[in-house]
């Protein structure tokens, strides 16, 4: 895919302060919910950076965008468990609104990550083409 480590990534960067945040947030959550729903949150941002490095090492530009697309989704659902944890009175609205900044932030690196992967994949195909 791109260039150098995926840890000089922003995305990446950005995405391992998402999962300090989420686990600094949920540890205020009640016990009973330890198990439940700050697991679950946990989980899910903490797959997020792991995805983005597995999407840096794809050889195939096109695969790449593919994985960028389903850490995207694995953002929304992060977002949207956020948003349940505010309703349920876990999570305060500062804390909301300090990780869903974050959540933008990680969703615009990503979207410019694909856009770059996408730009790749059509310079192959184009070498291909002229290579034909």
């Amino acid at each position: 895919m791109l260039n150098g480590s995926y840890e000089s990534l922003a995305a990446w960067e950005q995405a391992v302060r998402l999962v300090e945040r989420v686990y600094r947030v949920t540890g205020d959550f009640p016990a009973d919910e330890k198990s439940g729903l700050a697991a679950t949150l946990r989980r899910a941002a903490a797959a997020i950076p792991g995805r983005i490095a597995d999407a840096h090492g794809q050889a195939d530009p096109s695969a790449a965008v593919n994985m960028i697309e389903g850490v995207l989704g694995q953002l929304r659902e992060l977002h949207t468990h956020l948003i349940v944890s505010h309703r349920l009175r876990f999570l305060s609205s500062w804390r909301l609104g300090r990780t869903r900044k974050l959540c933008v932030k990680i969703e615009r690196l990503l979207d410019a990550l694909a856009e770059d992967c996408r730009a790749e994949a059509a310079q192959e195909a184009t070498t291909e083409r002229r290579a034909a």
